[in-house]
């Protein structure tokens, strides 16, 4: 088995969309930047099928460019790893096709299926790594029985882990959600002061791994009703839960501040963002909708809390309308490149100064 030492896992989602393109192109941007020197040589490890880059031509171009640029050996187990006194190795790791597909919509599906089972099988079986995840489609990962909203629930379930968080990183906002794909109806129900409870736990880990300040970390934490439910005319929610739990918080956490509950819209038009260190929304669009307008082409990010590994992914879907055409914008995913081995740097700097 391979050591475990860090290394970067990173599936390449679906083949009908931009995922194989976008993590070709950030591979390509990323291992011409200046990096930190890491640890010790870290594997990077792509995990997919010949179909991810034979769908579309400019994508097997490109694939054939970078494999041969970057000497990228294809191996089908990791225990085919080998250690090199360099900063880092390339991998394509071909995961066997588990079933036959009778038209590309299902065989999509079953690539991007195939390549995250086997991702995560291998990051449970060796530990320290980190995980990088190309987009996928929900509706061809649904129809070959995919029963997750997305990567978040299904890596929570194989991680064996109960409760996770998402939380979006650029360097104009950061935004946690309280909710993440469910219904808009279901929200209200998901949102209360044991679900808070949670979240701040989470986040607190999270602000104690990375948070570089000795200040407190400032949170802005938005309603859920509409003008934070006008002082109760139109929902006493704020009023009577939100308000109470954000005022037992700050006098039980020394590390985060959190101020509100806000009304979005306002809190958006007029807050100036910079002086909060994140923003915490109570569903997906909420605070997905404002960060991506702010973000779009800039590199933002997805991480996921909660998890017993580092998991990052790019800010967007599988853009089937470009895909193919060589016009997919690699920088979110170059980010998640980045974030991940800035981490496995800090990581060990972190233990040198604990030791």
């Amino acid at each position: 088995m391979m050591n475990p030492s860090p290394w970067i896992a990173v599936t390449l989602g679906d083949p009908l969309g931009v995922g194989p393109e976008v993590t070709l192109k950030a591979l390509d941007t990323f291992l011409q930047q200046e990096k930190p020197i890491p640890p010790t040589s870290i594997p990077i490890v792509l995990y997919g099928l010949p179909t991810h880059f034979e769908h579309y031509p400019s994508v097997k171009e490109l694939a054939n460019h970078l494999f041969e640029k970057y000497n990228i050996q294809t191996i089908h187990s990791i225990d085919d790893i080998a250690p090199k006194h360099t900063p880092y190795t390339l991998y394509f790791l071909e995961v066997p096709q588990a079933a036959k597909a009778p038209n590309p919509f299902r065989l999509a599906g079953l690539a991007a299926k195939a390549s995250l089972k086997k991702a995560v099988d291998d990051l449970i079986d060796v530990p320290n790594g980190c995980l990088i995840t190309a987009p996928i489609s929900k509706h061809r990962m649904g129809s070959i029985g995919f029963d997750y909203g997305g990567h978040t629930e299904y890596l929570a379930k194989r991680f064996g882990v109960s409760d996770v968080r998402m939380v979006m990183h650029s360097d104009e906002l950061r935004v946690l959600l309280e909710t993440i794909h469910i219904p808009l109806e279901e929200v209200h129900q998901h949102c209360s002061p044991s679900g808070f409870d949670v979240t701040l736990r989470l986040l607190d880990q999270e602000v104690k791994d990375s948070h570089q300040s000795d200040s407190p970390f400032k949170v802005a934490m938005l309603g859920l009703n509409p003008h934070a439910g006008d002082g109760g005319h139109i929902s006493n929610f704020e009023k009577e839960i939100m308000t109470p739990w954000i005022e037992k918080a700050n006098k039980q956490s020394h590390s985060i501040q959190i101020t509100g509950p806000y009304s979005a819209d306002g809190f958006f038009a007029h807050h100036e963002l910079q002086d909060v260190d994140l923003v915490w929304a109570m569903y997906h669009d909420q605070g997905l909708i404002p960060f991506k307008m702010l973000s779009k082409t800039k590199g933002g990010l997805n991480k996921t809390l909660g998890l017993p590994i580092l998991r990052v992914s790019p800010d967007h879907g599988t853009a089937d309308n470009i895909a193919g055409h060589n016009k997919a914008n690699p920088t979110s995913m170059t980010s998640s490149f980045e974030y991940c081995w800035s981490w496995i740097v800090n990581q060990h700097d972190k233990q040198k100064t604990e030791v």
